[in-house]
């Protein structure tokens, strides 16, 4: 069975990965971390393709979601 993200599952997956590109950028230099700016471009796609989601309305399907212990905010 898979599972899906609700909406407020996507938004804060959406700002745990936008928080880290922060992270991941400032750690930028002008050699030597092609690995991190590939990473950044990746989480980028990743915030992308999530919003994509919610403005459709769509719940995104993910094979693990009903893996993944449940996140509160407490």
């Amino acid at each position: 069975m898979e599972g899906r993200m609700t909406n407020d599952e996507l938004v804060l997956t959406i700002n745990i990965l936008q928080k880290e590109i922060e992270v991941q950028k400032s750690r930028y230099q002008p050699h030597d971390t092609g690995h991190i700016r590939t990473a950044v471009g990746v989480m980028e796609d990743r915030v992308e393709e999530l919003m994509k989601g919610i403005k459709s309305g769509e719940m995104i399907s993910f094979p693990w979601a009903d893996k993944v212990p449940e996140i509160t905010g407490k």
